[in-house]
């Protein structure tokens, strides 16, 4: 069998060891996480991975074929270019948990003035870098 320049191959990790059809290895693929690599004839490292515990339906491919580092994607492209689409990041558990509108004797700012408030507070277990948040008034100027 011969890989021909930029070409891809699909070998199914499916326990079937074909020699005939598609191509089939004698083993599969642990989604807790294990290590797959790439030898050549004699017994040379062409290229490893280990990996941790996968999540279904969500590949890692590398951004760029053939190089470049590893990055999940929700659309998998078996024998065909990687088109990296990125899962959702799950968002950070902060809240809008209170605000004060009308705020005419209950607190002052720094400047002694009496200002509306919001309050965020999060919700989850880590710490989260609040770097390009915004808090808007109006929901068509997100970034206001």
């Amino acid at each position: 069998m011969t890989l021909g320049s930029h070409e891809f191959l699909l070998v199914w990790a499916s326990k079937k060891d074909r020699t005939t059809g598609e191509l089939h290895t004698n083993f599969s693929l642990k989604k807790g996480g294990e290590f797959v690599g790439l030898y050549a004839s004699d017994g040379t490292a062409i290229d490893t991975l280990t990996f941790g515990e996968q999540t279904d339906d969500i590949s890692l491919a590398r951004d760029v074929d053939g190089s470049g580092s590893f990055k999940l994607t929700t659309d998998p492209t078996p024998a065909a270019a990687n088109h990296i689409v990125s899962p959702p990041t799950p968002l950070p558990e902060i809240v809008i948990n209170e605000f004060l509108a009308g705020n005419e004797t209950i607190n002052t700012d720094e400047d002694g003035e009496y200002e509306d408030w919001i309050e965020l507070y999060n919700a989850g277990d880590d710490a989260v870098d609040l770097t390009g948040f915004t808090i808007t008034d109006d929901p068509t100027e997100p970034d206001q």
